[in-house]
């Protein structure tokens, strides 16, 4: 993204989150879960908080740079 001139801190977490969960989830879909799946079930909704965080504080800087 940084050689295409997109570079968005917001979108990076979006993108690196969401192949986070897809790999959680395509680890082992079938057979039994790892022990360690309910400490990934935490990690992932910490990173789902950190996402709304991300999302709120951008929503508050464009509504901060509209004139008015």
């Amino acid at each position: 993204m940084i050689f295409i001139g997109r570079w968005n801190p917001l979108l990076y977490y979006l993108l690196s989150y969401a192949g986070f969960l897809f790999a959680v989830e395509l680890s082992n879909p079938d057979g039994v879960r790892p022990k360690n799946h309910k400490r990934l079930r935490w990690v992932s909704m910490g990173g789902f908080v950190v996402f709304i965080y991300g999302v709120v504080s951008w929503v508050q800087a464009v509504i901060a740079t509209m004139p008015g």
